[in-house]
């Protein structure tokens, strides 16, 4: 669900966004803040994948030559321009450039002074079992008959979701089941 106050700083910080937008169909994950920017951007400039986005392209191959202000600069605007482009489907190549480099993840967006768990025994798992989950696969984990399958398959959910786009639903499950 998006709310009118994410809406509201979607739209201030980029007016030129459709209702049918990536921005406002994923607004909870849109980076807003410097240190979200310089953050993404320090992944970005490593990353080795196929870049779809032209201005994207262009900030990769400028961060190559060294032109590092200029890839910033460029990278930011690439990622506006995909904020702004029209949300079809995931499979689109605008949402894949979205999803590898231009959006917040989980683990972005976890609890500050907290780590994820790096095994399944860390898990807060008495939280979980505790739990009604609005996550059907959570529910499915829960049901589990064998408890060390059902952790085992708690821990491979932690670590698949830590990598998912920011949805605040499933945030606030890793939250609190996934972190340390």
């Amino acid at each position: 669900m998006i709310t009118g106050s994410v809406l509201a700083g979607t739209y201030f910080l980029f007016p030129n966004v459709s209702q049918n937008s990536i921005g406002i169909a994923f607004s909870d994950a849109v980076i807003m803040d410097t240190g979200e920017w310089d953050s993404k951007w320090t992944t970005f400039r490593v990353s080795t994948e196929d870049i779809k986005s032209k201005t994207l392209r262009e900030a990769f191959e400028k961060k190559k030559a060294g032109d590092e202000e200029k890839s910033k600069l460029l990278f930011k605007q690439g990622c506006k321009e995909i904020y702004a482009s029209i949300y079809t489907e995931k499979k689109s190549d605008e949402y894949r450039d979205f999803r590898n480099y231009c959006s917040l993840n989980v683990l972005d967006r976890k609890l500050l002074n907290k780590d994820m768990v790096s095994k399944k025994e860390e898990l807060n798992w008495k939280v979980f079992k505790e739990a009604k989950h609005s996550i059907l696969e959570l529910e499915v984990i829960k049901s589990q008959k064998n408890e060390d399958i059902a952790k085992d398959d708690l821990f491979k959910w932690c670590r698949k979701m830590s990598k998912k786009i920011h949805e605040k639903i499933k945030t606030s499950h890793f939250n609190r089941y996934c972190l340390k």
